[in-house]
This record gives C-alpha cells, sequence and structure tokens, in this order.
C-alpha cells in the first residue's frame, strides 16, 4: 500500500488521492506527512526533467 501510494505521489497526477491512502490507515504525523508528500513531489519532477 505505501509503494502505491508513493507512486501515486510522485507521478504527475494530483497527488491527493496518494496522501488520503497514506493518512488514512495509516498513523503518520502532519509533519511526516508533508515531508514525505515533498520528497515524493520532488523525485517525480526530477524523473520527468531528466527523461
Amino acid at each position: 500500500m505505501y509503494l502505491f501510494a508513493g507512486l501515486f505521489i510522485a507521478s504527475p497526477l494530483p497527488d491527493e488521492a496518494g496522501v488520503i491512502i497514506l493518512a488514512g490507515p495509516t498513523k503518520l504525523s502532519t509533519k511526516a506527512l508533508s515531508v514525505i508528500s515533498f520528497i515524493l513531489n520532488s523525485l517525480g519532477i526530477l524523473v520527468i526533467l531528466f527523461l
């Protein structure tokens, strides 16, 4: 489930569904969720730039 949510957040699609998947059943804090989302979005942008 974490891998699917990570791929969904890193994709160029809107990442709200991935955030819901991560925040729903897990006990992540808001700070951890925002850091994970920022890192995955940045990696997704870098992959698009270098392809």
